[in-house]
């Protein structure tokens, strides 16, 4: 590479490093199982649970490190997946009315109860008791349900945003609401309590920022721009790739 190139390299490396100061540390990524599956993601004992949108009908199951273990079949037009280790909510949009359906699936991906879901939405997840759901597609529908498993609703409120941005990946976890937004400068993602307060916020190291999953100890997270799975700390001061091929994910 020529001095020029290896100055400019460098420099994009920075400004990501950068970037990324401000939002924890990428750990791993790996490619999206497949080209639609950068919606809905979800974690369950070591295995990440991809929405295919445009794809068949299915739900893809891989380990942390992207190699892909099984299909579940499951409703067209999935953006929202979330896995309880018995069985699967899902959110889809539909080309028919009820345009928005919440569905509960039994672990072969078969319809054990569906629902119309409030609003426009994104994604879907589960807390043991109660469903929470992500509505999007404009600024002023970013809103998060609270619902019950039959879709009656209990609560509501505003998500945290500015003008541009639209709620896309919600999940649940360590007794917290796990956000993503995306617009047009970029993306955030929210840490908020069960009644819509802010616990913590970051920019997030990527520019269209869609599904996102919490492990219990760290973050997931999709990228419609890369179209890769990237692993991170909540918190960090910098990224240092560990490998040309994460740089090359990072750059993609």
């Amino acid at each position: 590479m020529s001095a020029k190139g290896l100055f400019f390299f460098f420099s994009a490396l920075t400004a990501v490093a950068a970037a990324a100061a401000t939002g924890g540390s990428i750990i791993r990524s790996f490619e999206s199982p497949c080209s639609d599956c950068v919606d809905g993601l979800a974690y369950r004992s070591g295995y990440l649970y991809h929405a295919n949108y445009n794809g068949p009908r299915e739900i893809l199951v891989t380990t942390t490190n992207g190699s892909l273990v099984a299909s579940v079949d499951g409703p067209a037009g999935l953006t929202g997946v979330d896995y309880t280790g018995t069985c699967y909510w899902v959110y889809d949009h539909r080309s028919t009315i009820p345009r928005n359906v919440i569905s509960r699936l039994d672990a072969s991906g078969s319809v054990i109860s569906s629902f119309a879901a409030p609003n426009y939405g994104y994604d879907v997840t589960c807390d043991g008791s109660y469903l929470w759901y992500s509505t999007g597609g404009s600024h002023y529908l970013n809103y998060i349900y609270k619902l019950t498993k039959g879709g009656s609703v209990l609560a509501s409120f505003q998500a945290p945003h500015g003008s541009g941005y639209n709620n896309c990946g919600l999940d649940w976890g360590a007794g917290s609401l796990w956000l993503v937004q995306c617009g047009a400068r970029g993306g955030y993602a929210y840490q908020l309590t069960p009644t819509g307060s802010v616990v913590y916020s970051i920019d997030m190291p990527a520019y269209r920022p869609k599904g996102v999953t919490w492990d219990g100890d760290y973050l997931w997270f999709t990228d419609a721009a890369t179209e890769y799975v990237y692993q991170m700390r909540w918190s960090g001061i910098g990224v240092e790739p560990a490998s040309v091929g994460r740089v090359k994910a990072l750059f993609r």
